[in-house]
Protein backbone atom coordinates (compact mmCIF):
# COMPACT_ATOMS: atom_id res chain seq x y z
CA UNK A 1 0.00 0.00 0.00
CA UNK A 2 1.45 3.32 -0.81
CA UNK A 3 1.95 6.32 1.79
CA UNK A 4 1.60 8.84 -0.81
CA UNK A 5 -0.02 12.23 -0.83
CA UNK A 6 -1.20 12.77 -3.86
CA UNK A 7 -2.45 11.31 -6.98
CA UNK A 8 -0.93 11.77 -10.31
CA UNK A 9 -2.61 11.56 -13.65
CA UNK A 10 -1.36 10.86 -17.05
CA UNK A 11 -0.23 13.43 -18.93
CA UNK A 12 -2.25 14.05 -22.38
CA UNK A 13 -0.75 13.02 -25.32
CA UNK A 14 1.11 15.30 -27.57
CA UNK A 15 -0.63 16.11 -30.46
CA UNK A 16 0.83 15.19 -34.03
CA UNK A 17 2.17 17.60 -36.81
CA UNK A 18 -0.74 18.56 -38.24
CA UNK A 19 -3.65 18.11 -36.36
CA UNK A 20 -5.79 20.91 -36.05
CA UNK A 21 -7.28 22.25 -32.70
CA UNK A 22 -10.43 23.38 -31.95
CA UNK A 23 -11.21 27.25 -30.86
CA UNK A 24 -13.79 29.02 -29.59
CA UNK A 25 -13.34 32.54 -30.96
CA UNK A 26 -14.03 32.86 -34.19
CA UNK A 27 -11.32 35.82 -34.74
CA UNK A 28 -8.45 33.33 -33.50
CA UNK A 29 -9.85 31.24 -36.24
CA UNK A 30 -10.11 34.55 -38.84
CA UNK A 31 -6.17 35.20 -37.83
CA UNK A 32 -4.78 31.69 -37.09
CA UNK A 33 -2.28 30.34 -37.94
CA UNK A 34 -0.03 32.64 -36.75
CA UNK A 35 3.15 31.50 -37.88
CA UNK A 36 3.84 34.73 -40.56
CA UNK A 37 2.70 36.93 -37.61
CA UNK A 38 4.86 39.58 -36.44
CA UNK A 39 5.98 40.79 -32.66
CA UNK A 40 5.13 44.42 -32.70
CA UNK A 41 5.68 46.55 -29.47
CA UNK A 42 4.45 50.06 -29.03
CA UNK A 43 2.97 52.62 -26.57
CA UNK A 44 -0.29 53.42 -26.22
CA UNK A 45 -1.98 56.00 -23.44
CA UNK A 46 -2.76 54.39 -20.71
CA UNK A 47 -6.56 54.95 -20.52
CA UNK A 48 -6.65 53.59 -23.90
CA UNK A 49 -5.08 50.12 -23.32
CA UNK A 50 -7.46 50.38 -19.46
CA UNK A 51 -10.37 50.71 -21.76
CA UNK A 52 -9.51 47.64 -24.03
CA UNK A 53 -8.61 45.45 -21.27
CA UNK A 54 -11.63 46.11 -19.74
CA UNK A 55 -13.20 45.84 -23.49
CA UNK A 56 -11.48 42.45 -23.09
CA UNK A 57 -12.38 40.81 -19.74
CA UNK A 58 -16.33 41.50 -20.37
CA UNK A 59 -16.14 39.80 -24.12
CA UNK A 60 -13.53 37.33 -23.57
CA UNK A 61 -11.09 38.41 -25.72
CA UNK A 62 -7.34 38.69 -25.44
CA UNK A 63 -5.44 42.42 -26.42
CA UNK A 64 -4.30 40.96 -29.70
CA UNK A 65 -7.61 40.14 -30.60
CA UNK A 66 -8.95 43.93 -30.02
CA UNK A 67 -6.24 45.48 -31.74
CA UNK A 68 -6.58 42.92 -34.78
CA UNK A 69 -10.12 43.42 -35.26
CA UNK A 70 -9.63 46.77 -35.25
CA UNK A 71 -6.77 46.91 -37.41
CA UNK A 72 -8.77 44.91 -39.60
CA UNK A 73 -12.04 47.28 -39.85
CA UNK A 74 -9.50 50.60 -39.91
CA UNK A 75 -8.06 48.80 -42.82
CA UNK A 76 -11.09 47.85 -44.67
CA UNK A 77 -11.43 50.74 -46.28
CA UNK A 78 -8.38 52.12 -47.14
CA UNK A 79 -6.66 52.16 -50.39
CA UNK A 80 -3.61 50.67 -49.52
CA UNK A 81 -0.86 49.97 -52.21
CA UNK A 82 2.40 47.86 -51.55
CA UNK A 83 5.85 49.75 -50.76
CA UNK A 84 8.46 49.55 -53.02
CA UNK A 85 11.03 46.39 -52.67
CA UNK A 86 14.24 48.69 -51.57
CA UNK A 87 12.12 50.03 -48.55
CA UNK A 88 10.92 46.61 -47.50
CA UNK A 89 14.02 45.37 -47.83
CA UNK A 90 15.96 47.78 -45.56
CA UNK A 91 16.77 46.95 -41.90
CA UNK A 92 15.63 48.17 -39.25
CA UNK A 93 15.89 48.54 -35.46
CA UNK A 94 19.09 49.82 -33.88
CA UNK A 95 22.88 49.43 -35.27
CA UNK A 96 24.87 46.61 -33.80
CA UNK A 97 27.73 48.27 -31.31
CA UNK A 98 31.20 47.10 -32.36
Amino acid sequence: MSKTKFNFEQLPSIKQEGEATKTTFATIEKYAPYQESTKVTFSIEHDLKEKMNDFGYWTGQTQQDIILKALDAFLADKDTKPRPQLVKDRKVGRKRKV
